[in-house]
């Protein structure tokens, strides 16, 4: 396994996200307690679990749809909603009113640690990592995206360059995620 394959850890905080999930079964079973504040709940506690160190990861195809598969999943369990009821996503979300999904939330993360690393000093280890390059052999076949080209190939114009301008940059990041 190379180090830039993230799915051993993505599995690991989706199933940390999972056990807290089930802690809080009580609360999401109870019909006194209204949607929107198991949704607030689901925001502030399940997400963040599920998404420490989402920064660095390479998120490839199969990790996002594990990721939004497992968002989806839970979000039925809160509203109520089973699998016979043949409800799509789309209009899970719009029952829900709820709008970020988290493959849209790790994204920004990675563009928020981008745009930190690229206005750091020269000597900070962070940057020194981000602009090494290491020498030596590598393995016959396709090689793995590093986190650098991954971030990289979005329909943001040269992050890389933008990022020196904070507001900009904001901007363009929640806009390209927006989209």
């Amino acid at each position: 396994m190379s180090d830039t394959n993230n799915s051993v850890d993505i599995k690991r905080r989706l199933a940390l996200r999972n056990a807290s999930f089930k802690a809080l079964m009580p609360i999401w079973k109870k019909n006194q307690i209204s949607v929107k504040l198991k949704l607030k709940l689901f925001c502030s506690i399940i997400v963040p679990v599920a998404m420490y160190g989402c920064e660095t990861w390479t998120v490839r195809v199969n990790d996002s749809r594990r990721l939004a598969a497992f968002e989806t999943k839970l979000l039925r369990q809160i509203a109520g909603i089973k699998y016979v009821d043949r409800v799509s996503n789309t209009d899970l979300f719009k029952r829900l009113q709820y709008k970020t999904i988290i493959l849209n939330r790790v994204r920004i993360q990675q563009f928020r640690w981008l745009g930190h690393v690229q206005r750091m000093c020269n000597d900070k280890l962070p940057k020194i990592a981000f602009e090494s390059r290491i020498h030596g052999f590598r393995l016959h076949g396709h090689p793995s995206k590093c986190w650098k080209e991954s971030i990289c190939d979005c329909s943001l114009p040269s992050p890389l360059t933008m990022a020196q301008n904070r507001e900009q940059y904001r901007r363009q990041v929640h806009s390209l995620v927006r989209i």
